[in-house]
């Protein structure tokens, strides 16, 4: 999967020109951020922003060795950004910024959460299209990896966000996709956890964000599920009790919502063809048995997983409310100004219906 940067560039209004740096500056004056971490601070809001090599980024001529990592804390955003670029001889550009870390504090204090977006909606700080993360601990651990890894930290968590072979672009969670939550506050957001092992950052888990509600962590097994589950996967691979690995490829959903009186319905039917990865279907009669136990392990499974996170995380793993309104605008209306009511009666029913494929 390859994520397509937007070639548009951006800038503060001119009474941020100072924290940016102006056109005219030459390029050994400007410092080139590629991620920028954002921690809870003592009062407010602490930025972190490490440096590369400037060849690496702007001019293969350039002679400068990057800058060290640097830090700006204030009770204001503003303020925070404009310590950070007076920590240093040069000005800032944040124009190639790839990745953005908001610690798990900022997430889950909405109020800061809510003043950071509003800031950057209206200032256009950081591109839409700008890769999102979150770290259990500080971001500024991320950052602070500048100049230890084989590439810049946004480079490397970049590559880790498009790493997956299996999971397509829509489900790529960006600033964009949180600006579009805190605007309409109605689906699941899976946003990376970065933790960092042995001086590199990793994703083991994911944290979850849904109608702009903070629900915890989930395991990269759950969020591959979730994935599948919204259609956002283009192959899945899993194992059957008695040891066959397989793969569910050409995959195809259906959704149905039901009206039961006082209870929501969704069934998501999900189809694709089956192949083994440690073996071979031998003849007709082993593929209708393996369809069978296929169909069977993954719709109790997926039906398991969805009622446990339903009841202790308040979290659909189906994020059937999203597409609620296309599908059945009477239940859509009936639960529009009360989506907790429509999760506490919402029955999931989750069916397979999977093609083994001979050879």
């Amino acid at each position: 999967m390859k994520i397509k940067k937007s070639l548009a560039l951006f800038c503060f209004l001119p009474l941020f020109c100072g924290m940016i740096g102006c056109s005219s500056a030459e390029l050994e004056e400007r410092n080139f951020p590629l991620a920028i971490g954002v921690d809870k601070g003592q009062e407010g809001y602490r930025i972190s922003m490490g440096f590369q090599d400037l060849s690496q980024v702007a001019d293969e001529k350039a002679k400068d060795a990057g800058s060290p990592p640097m830090q700006g804390e204030d009770k204001s955003l503003r303020g925070a950004f404009l310590n950070s670029d007076e920590g240093g001889p040069k000005s800032m550009d944040y124009n190639h910024v790839k990745a953005l870390i908001l610690s798990r504090e900022i997430l889950d204090d909405k109020e800061l959460l809510r003043e950071f977006l509003d800031y950057v909606k209206k200032q256009e700080v950081l591109a839409r299209n700008t890769l999102l993360f979150t770290c259990d601990k500080d971001a500024s651990d991320v950052t602070d990896l500048e100049g230890k890894l084989n590439m810049a930290v946004g480079t490397y968590l970049e590559e880790l966000a498009g790493g997956s072979k299996e999971v397509k672009d829509v489900a790529v969670v960006t600033l964009g996709s949180l600006l579009n939550e805190y605007d309409n506050q109605m689906e699941n957001l899976f946003i990376p956890v970065i933790t960092v092992e042995e001086e590199k950052p990793v994703i083991e888990s994911y944290y979850i964000l849904s109608s702009f509600q903070s629900l915890g962590n989930i395991d990269t097994r759950l969020y591959l599920l979730a994935m599948l589950l919204e259609g956002k996967i283009s192959q899945y691979e899993f194992e059957l009790d008695s040891g066959e690995a397989l793969i569910l490829e050409n995959l195809k959903n259906r959704y149905t919502y039901e009206d039961k009186g006082d209870m929501p319905g969704v069934e998501v039917v999900v189809c694709a063809e089956a192949r083994l990865l440690n073996g071979s279907i031998a003849d007709e009669e082993e593929q209708v048995r393996l369809k069978e136990r296929i169909e069977e392990y993954l719709s109790q499974r997926a039906e398991y997983d969805a009622a446990k996170l339903l009841e202790e995380k308040k979290v659909d793993i189906t994020n059937s409310y999203y597409r609620l309104g296309g599908y059945n605008r009477n239940l859509y209306q009936a639960y529009a100004q009360n989506q907790a009511a429509y999760k506490n009666n919402l029955e999931t029913e989750i069916r397979f219906e999977i093609t083994p494929v001979l050879e």
